[in-house]
């Protein structure tokens, strides 16, 4: 099973949201369309991204040393506040109806 696309909605934005968020978002706005940008995980990095922490970090702060460690086996091994790093890598508009674009 693949992963579902990450969007942001500017290209420095830190937020990453699946693109049914941003279809809300559009309803409440009352826009037609929205400019966004397509992401993906950075797979080969030096870092990661802590979801207690909310911020990125090189991977060899994330273990044991950390507070907030806590092993996905119960045991030792990667933590499971420790997510991919997502990096904007086209741009691409989102209509009401769900249509994605790929903007050049």
């Amino acid at each position: 099973m693949s992963r579902p696309n990450c969007y942001i909605r500017e290209k420095g934005g830190k937020v990453k949201f699946r693109k049914e968020k941003f279809m809300e978002d559009m309803i409440t706005e009352g826009v037609e369309k929205l400019t966004l940008h397509e992401c993906r995980p950075v797979k080969k990095s030096k870092l990661i991204y802590c979801r207690i922490y909310q911020g990125e970090f090189e991977k060899c702060d994330c273990g044991q040393s950390c507070e907030q460690y806590m092993p996905g086996n119960g045991v030792s091994g990667v933590c499971i506040h420790r997510l991919f790093i997502y990096r904007p890598f086209r741009k691409v508009q989102l209509t009401r109806s769900g249509k994605i674009s790929i903007l050049k």
